[in-house]
């Protein structure tokens, strides 16, 4: 993948095969980043509708990681449907040891899948590390996962503490009436 390579988005067709409230949050994440191009990284990527909904809106290329094969499978299938082999790549790995470059990732993107990661500690180290300076991050859990951030390791104060302590001196984290919010900067 070359950093240079101008992409066009999605075509408006494709946009209406993904689940409309993955537009919003892709939607979302635009306006709150304003990245359209450069790589982009949908972290605990499950099904990839997120990244395929941000694809639909911006020229970014992406990487869909999961551990899980059986996901990762169903995101092959997804990036095929919707033509979307040129721009993306899947990996299978965990997120607290990612197979990529450092400083290589403009965006870092996941929906609901953060409640599940055993190492907060060390993926949000693991976000620091493949951000270019300047590159950020915008992670999301539903409403139905907010006791599971409310809680432990993720109640909004531990997260502070986590992503103070990964280096990032640029966050906010909010709850709305969709879900918690977590916004982060590579400085």
């Amino acid at each position: 993948m070359s950093a240079t390579t101008t992409l066009a988005p999605l075509p408006a067709a494709h946009r209406v095969a993904i689940a409309p409230v993955f537009g919003a949050y892709a939607e979302r994440i635009l306006r709150a980043t304003g990245i359209r191009r450069g790589l982009c990284l949908d972290a605990g990527c499950g099904g990839g509708y997120l990244g395929m909904a941000l694809a639909a809106i911006t020229e970014l290329r992406f990487v869909f990681l999961e551990q899980s094969p059986s996901l990762l499978s169903l995101v092959d299938r997804n990036l095929k449907t919707h033509q979307l082999g040129d721009r993306s790549q899947t990996q299978l790995s965990s997120l607290s040891s990612m197979p990529l470059e450092r400083e290589s990732v403009d965006l870092v993107i996941s929906r609901g899948s953060a409640p599940f990661w055993q190492d907060l500690p060390g993926v949000f180290r693991e976000f620091r590390r493949v951000l270019r300076p300047g590159g950020q991050g915008c992670l999301w859990a539903s409403s139905a996962s907010r006791p599971a951030w409310g809680c432990g390791s993720r109640a909004p104060e531990a997260l502070a503490r986590h992503l103070w302590e990964a280096g990032f001196r640029c966050f906010e984290i909010s709850q709305d009436e969709v879900g918690a919010w977590t916004r982060f900067t590579r400085t």
